[in-house]
């Protein structure tokens, strides 16, 4: 939550709250993330990209620092610096940006993000999650999960799962 509003010159300042967890960079490189932590985290960003996605807001930097776990278990997506609303009759997002390895290849400029440029974030994470590396290509090494992460992470988005309700299924 935002609590405050510092205006200073040209400047804003935001205080926001503070939650204590760890974000899933520290987890994944400490190894204490499991199976079932893993889902639980994949679970409620599904939700979290529903709420988003149905404002028709695209995150586009969803990867192991912008996800905070709380000491509570509530998965919290940090930093929307690079969120942005699709545009209607928009070939391509006017800049690029995103985490390399996490950003959909859409990011880089060959067709516009929507909302299945956060599946594709989301498949990686998971994978990351699941291996502790990124996948090669566009394969899962993880056999359980093989079939969600590899729709997730296809390169075109329309092999993709279309939505969060269908990904969640």
């Amino acid at each position: 939550s935002i609590l405050d509003l510092i205006r200073i010159d040209d400047r804003i300042i935001i205080i926001e709250e503070y939650i204590s967890g760890d974000t899933l960079e520290e987890l994944v490189q400490s190894k204490r993330i499991n199976e079932r932590m893993a889902q639980m985290v994949v679970r409620q960003l599904l939700e979290v990209l529903s709420v988003l996605h149905r404002q028709n807001i695209v995150h586009r930097d969803i990867n192991p620092g912008n996800v905070l776990v709380s000491t509570d278990s509530v998965v919290k997506l940090l930093d929307f610096g690079i969120a942005r609303m699709p545009k209607e009759g928009q070939g391509r997002d006017t800049t690029i940006l995103g985490t390399a390895g996490y950003a959909a290849p859409e990011q880089f400029g060959f067709q516009q993000t929507d909302a299945r440029s956060d599946i594709y974030s989301l498949g990686v994470l998971f994978h990351v999650m699941l291996t502790g590396s990124q996948p090669q290509g566009n394969v899962c090494c993880h056999p359980a999960y093989q079939k969600f992460v590899q729709k997730c992470i296809a390169l075109e988005p329309n092999q993709r799962y279309q939505n969060v309700l269908e990904a969640y299924r």
